[in-house]
């Protein structure tokens, strides 16, 4: 099962996959994480090393270099969930494999997914689109990064960048439905999911507390009122067959400083050095992962809140 992170440049990837590691680090690590809940994962050493610089980069109140960024554009990592119990005793010795992998969305994929908005967009080229973007789309979970702080670009008279991110990931999700109703069709896939929407940036708009349990809540109206065109999209243009409802969850860290010169904060905890990021979010995607991985007939896949 592939799990995908796809994303356009400057979407807040670097930052997400960072915490996405966080958050592995800190589960498998954890105490009692064993047992038929256990969680496990790898990467190979040089994933291992860039996604443990930008998780130094954080704790360290600096964001993640150009360099960093540019090393973990084709990371990928295996996340395994250990299966029930084995004769109703003991825990299986199996595990559910899932494998993350993150595609960014290219100036050339970008300029062609400009007027696919939308049921009357014309006719639709795979063609067009690059053979990575089209293979990220088909993965059994799409993850698409939103960036929230467009929202606070977008304020006021001018809310063209906003608009224009909008309609540019609507595209995408639209190409995405497409690809997702030929699966179905063609019975090339047994469980088809609905897509994961990631809200990155998220400390950025006014200053929220990304720690609010509320915050999660709130993320579908939040996504409904400031891309109106992707919440469209997710709803009307849904083939029959897709699994669940649409996951709508909340990335962002605490930060601190002027305005412009914002820093990540962190914290300790039992004495260790901490990122201060919304924990909750990211436990919910890994609960989406987990039931789908666990789910491959067809288990129908909730909404969690944090």
């Amino acid at each position: 099962m592939k799990v995908t992170v796809v994303g356009v440049e400057g979407c807040g990837r670097t930052v997400f996959l960072g915490l996405l590691y966080e958050t592995l680090v800190q589960m498998t690590t954890a105490k009692g994480n064993e047992g038929k809940d256990e969680v496990r994962f790898i990467c190979d050493p040089r994933t291992a090393k860039c996604l443990g610089d930008v998780r130094l980069d954080l704790i360290s109140k600096r964001w993640p270099s150009n360099e960093r960024k540019q090393g973990i554009a084709d990371c990928t990592m295996d996340i395994g969930f250990r299966k029930g119990r084995f004769l109703g005793l003991l825990p299986s010795k199996e595990f559910s494999t899932v494998t993350v992998e993150a595609v960014e969305v290219g100036k050339r994929d970008a300029r062609a997914l400009e007027g696919m908005t939308g049921p009357d967009s014309g006719h639709f080229d795979p063609g067009a689109l690059s053979e990575d973007l089209l293979d990220a789309l088909r993965g059994t979970i799409v993850v698409l990064l939103l960036d929230a702080s467009m929202v606070k670009a977008g304020k006021g008279d001018d809310r063209s960048s906003l608009q224009k991110a909008d309609a540019l990931n609507a595209s995408l999700i639209g190409v995405m439905m497409r690809l997702k109703a030929r699966d179905i069709r063609d019975g090339s896939c047994k469980c088809v999911p609905c897509p994961v929407i990631v809200l990155t940036k998220f400390d950025l708009v006014g200053r929220i507390d990304i720690a609010d349990k509320d915050v999660q809540k709130t993320a579908g109206e939040f996504l409904r009122a400031n891309y109106p065109e992707v919440a469209k999209v997710l709803e009307e243009q849904r083939p029959k067959g897709m699994k669940g409802t649409v996951e709508v969850i909340v990335s962002g860290m605490r930060t601190e400083g002027s305005e412009g010169d914002l820093v990540p904060v962190s914290v300790t905890d039992k004495g260790q050095v901490c990122i201060d990021y919304a924990v909750g979010g990211y436990g919910s995607l890994i609960k989406v992962i987990r039931r789908t991985a666990e789910g491959q007939t067809g288990t129908k896949v909730r909404r969690t809140r944090s």
